[in-house]
């Protein structure tokens, strides 16, 4: 599981893109990140699986803006699960 998660943001009007970055040290080492991770909307962590691990939840949203405002745009949401020691796509 990582140590330390950092999450940015920037909103404004109707868009709101956030990163998150996930660490976790090893040893004596420099921390090594597991996850970075991009959103159109605020990204959460939560343990859905109730395993003791948190999922990481991303918004996107789905066409073209040039056709459609983010308001009528429909949204996916990917989730990210532990995995192997780093986040994977766990949409399944």
């Amino acid at each position: 599981m990582p140590e330390v998660v950092v999450q940015l943001g920037s909103p404004g009007g109707s868009w709101a893109p956030c990163y998150l970055q996930a660490f976790r040290w090893e040893g004596n080492s420099e921390p090594r990140r597991v996850a970075a991770l991009t959103s159109n909307r605020p990204l959460w962590l939560h343990d859905l699986t109730g395993d003791g691990t948190w999922e990481i939840g991303a918004f996107h949203e789905i066409g073209s803006p040039r056709r459609m405002s983010h308001a009528e745009q429909p949204v996916w949401r990917d989730i990210y699960a532990w995995r192997g020691g780093g986040y994977v796509l766990a949409n399944g």
